[in-house]
């Protein structure tokens, strides 16, 4: 039996999980009481391939951004950087908070 054989047999293949080419879609976070309103780019499917999971925006990312613009007096004056950001949510609420710098990173090329 030859790769193909075996590909043949597999309902669903690794590329099934990877986004196409614009699959992005702009979605638009309000985040906290007084709403800090963003509109971003994600990847809708759901992928743990490391090369993905910054163009996905997971829920943890949400309830950081809540978490954090509930506690807006703390970051006036203060340094931040958000690094492993992805899609960057918690660290553009924070921007948004009038922290001294906030500076976001991410490793993947497709992220940035």
């Amino acid at each position: 039996m030859d790769s193909s054989d075996d590909e043949a047999d597999c309902l669903i293949g690794a590329t099934f999980f990877q986004p196409r080419e614009g699959d992005q879609v702009l979605k638009t976070f309000d985040i906290g009481r007084e709403p800090i309103s963003l509109s971003l780019y994600t990847n809708p499917a759901s992928t743990t391939d490391y090369h993905l999971t910054g163009t996905i925006i997971w829920p943890v990312s949400q309830l950081l951004a809540h978490y954090l613009a509930s506690r807006p007096e703390i970051f006036p004056g203060r340094h931040v950087a958000e690094i492993g950001a992805g899609c960057a949510l918690a660290g553009l609420v924070v921007a948004k908070l009038s922290p001294a710098s906030c500076a976001i990173t991410d490793g993947e090329k497709v992220v940035l």
